[in-house]
């Protein structure tokens, strides 16, 4: 089945399918027996693949692992850690901006609001992003999970209210490790001449 939904940006997020709740997508998207999913934008004829590859039970709010393919997208299938920031002007500076690119390639973007000290969407949507002098964290309403960035716009961590922590690591530029804080955990990614080869899950419970 393929599910409809729109927006007039890349990707899913800030679409149809999360501001209008269940009123907005038509169909399943559901695509055979693989943990595929299949959308299509109706109003830019943008198809977006997902396909889910494992998750790590140990976090709190549960770290599902999952592959992106946007049909409008310039890159390949890109795993749902593959989020980054992109700056324009110094941070904390009044009308400076921050672009955040999600796992399926929509790109958001913050402009600094002096009064709130922190970047607010311009698409109004109740996510924030603040930078605290050595590291930005970003938190879509009130979501339990957070996500923090380096100043390099670079995803280093993801954290809960109940104190549950993923680190990433990289190795080159390329994401290599996401381990949990009790290090119990942890996805490991193998790459070949710069191509991604495998990935592993290894757990001691």
């Amino acid at each position: 089945m393929t599910q409809i939904f729109t927006g007039i940006g890349l990707g899913l997020h800030g679409s149809s399918l999360g501001q209008l709740g269940r009123y907005g997508p038509k169909g399943a998207a559901g695509l055979g027996q693989g943990g595929v999913s299949l959308a299509v934008n109706a109003a830019t004829g943008n198809v977006v693949l997902k396909q889910s590859d494992g998750f790590l039970a140990d976090f709190g709010t549960r770290l599902d692992l999952f592959q992106s393919y946007n049909s409008r997208d310039a890159e390949a299938w890109r795993f749902n850690t593959d989020t980054r920031l992109a700056f324009e002007g110094p941070a904390n500076t009044d009308g400076s901006v921050v672009n955040r690119t999600d796992e399926d390639g929509h790109v958001s973007r913050f402009v600094y609001d002096p009064r709130q000290h922190a970047y607010l969407p311009e698409d109004g949507s109740t996510a924030r992003l603040a930078f605290d002098g050595a590291s930005w964290r970003y938190r879509e309403g009130v979501g339990q999970t957070a996500c923090h960035y380096n100043t390099n716009g670079q995803l280093t961590c993801l954290t809960d209210c109940d104190g549950h922590a993923l680190q990433l690591g990289y190795q080159n530029g390329q994401l290599i490790t996401v381990t949990d804080n009790r290090d119990k955990q942890r996805i490991v990614w193998s790459f070949s001449e710069g191509l991604l080869r495998d990935v592993t899950f290894q757990s001691e419970g």
